[in-house]
């Protein structure tokens, strides 16, 4: 099985990925963890601290996922702030003019669900995103009842992503 491994290129700060043996795999490719840091840091000699307009809010316990959702919205001038957990999360929102969130339903300290329940208590407009590995009707509709305003089902789906995070604040 051929496998792809993902690179970042210096010069003109393209995201590129080529045949390679790895070990972690996202929407289709697959990241060595050599890759993974080498993408992490030639990333960040390539772009240019911009002012951002919108902040979005990444409540995930997994540093790799927040990685790729890091990498995905780079070329779109959005500022990311990563919680690692829902009590973290709730803190950071009251903190931040937070434009969106994606918020990971399973988390330690304070789960996805509550974390959002206590973000809605403070506002009701701000775009909620769950994000969860439960492929369960219940998870959905546990995370919609708790304020989120839509779900998507890891492993993230690059295109998925996007698309949702547009529609929201593009909206907003």
């Amino acid at each position: 099985m051929e496998k792809k491994f993902v690179t970042a290129n210096k010069v003109n700060g393209d995201i590129n990925s080529h045949k390679q043996e790895s070990l972690s795999k996202i929407d289709g490719h697959v990241l060595s963890s050599e890759g993974v840091e080498l993408l992490r840091s030639e990333k960040r000699l390539i772009q240019p601290e911009l002012p951002k307009e919108k902040i979005i809010l990444v409540a995930d316990v997994d540093d790799f996922n927040f990685f790729i959702i890091e990498s995905l919205l780079a070329p779109y001038n959005y500022r990311l702030i990563h919680a690692k957990d829902g009590e973290e999360a709730v803190r950071i929102f009251r903190t931040h003019k937070v434009s969106l969130v994606l918020m990971d339903i399973q988390m330690p300290v304070m789960d996805g669900i509550t974390a959002t329940k206590l973000i809605r208590k403070n506002d009701k407009k701000v775009p909620v995103i769950a994000q969860t590995s439960c492929i369960l009707q219940e998870c959905k509709e546990m995370a919609i009842e708790s304020g989120c305003n839509d779900f998507f089902i890891k492993p993230l789906n690059s295109d998925l992503i996007i698309h949702k995070i547009e529609k929201y604040l593009l909206n907003n």
